[in-house]
């Protein structure tokens, strides 16, 4: 039987769309959302991505959701439902969002179905989590870090981090999957935290990139407040 990305993402999430907007639970103790730009690598890299993801979060005893290529409104819908429904801990990871050296100015933006989204757009759903819930944010790349700094957009409320790889300026190249069609960041955080739950996230960034940067990647992280970045377990 050929492998089918979609089916076996199912087999680990659910389908937003499936379970229909009114029927998705709320009050959910720990949620994965995984979003997906499913023709961005014109390969199966993004579903490996979410697949490995819905895994990781799986185990993380995380209820894990995912919507392939939402429209705006369905991408603001589904992030402001988990952001607001769920109450400890929120992990979001975007699939799909090739970078290289030659894009490093392009603008900051998410592509979905017919639009796009910003950092404006998407923290300005974030700023509506309630104050206890945890939020870490993942894309597999992101050609400039500075716009997504969750430090910078005011948002009332602390418990939100972002970590993604960026293409590092002092290389002409990168490689961000490799030759299986696996996010190289992706296949090193999964490492990373299931060798080490209680790991941080400054911690998690340094050892991704030490593996990564020879293919022309560096990792940022960032979070408000800074402790959540050094000083507290990323997933516990």
């Amino acid at each position: 039987m050929s492998f089918n990305p979609h089916r076996e993402l199912q087999a680990l999430a659910r389908d937003v769309r499936l379970i229909g907007w009114s029927r998705i639970p709320i009050n959910i103790e720990r949620a994965c959302l995984i979003i997906i730009n499913k023709n961005a690598y014109h390969t199966n890299a993004s579903y490996n991505s979410a697949i490995r993801i819905a895994k990781l979060m799986k185990w993380a005893n995380c209820e894990v959701y995912f919507i392939t290529d939402p429209s705006v409104p369905e991408f603001v819908d589904a992030l402001r439902h988990f952001a607001t429904q769920t109450l400890n801990f929120l992990y979001i990871y975007y699939a799909g969002n090739p970078i290289s050296q030659d894009t490093m100015d392009d603008p900051p933006i998410l592509k979905v179905s017919e639009g796009t989204v910003g950092p404006d757009l998407f923290y300005s759903v974030i700023n509506e989590k309630p104050t206890d819930l945890r939020i870490v944010i993942c894309f597999d790349g992101v050609n400039n870090p500075t716009p997504w700094d969750p430090a910078d957009q005011d948002l009332d409320e602390p418990g939100v981090l972002f970590i993604a790889p960026y293409p590092d300026p002092k290389q002409a190249h990168l490689q961000q999957n490799d030759l299986k069609n696996e996010c190289l960041f992706i296949q090193e955080l999964y490492t990373n935290i299931k060798s080490k739950p209680t790991i941080t996230g400054e911690t998690l960034r340094a050892n991704i990139e030490k593996e990564i940067l020879e293919f022309g990647q560096r990792v940022f992280c960032s979070s408000t407040p800074q402790e959540y970045q050094t000083d507290i377990a990323l997933i516990i």
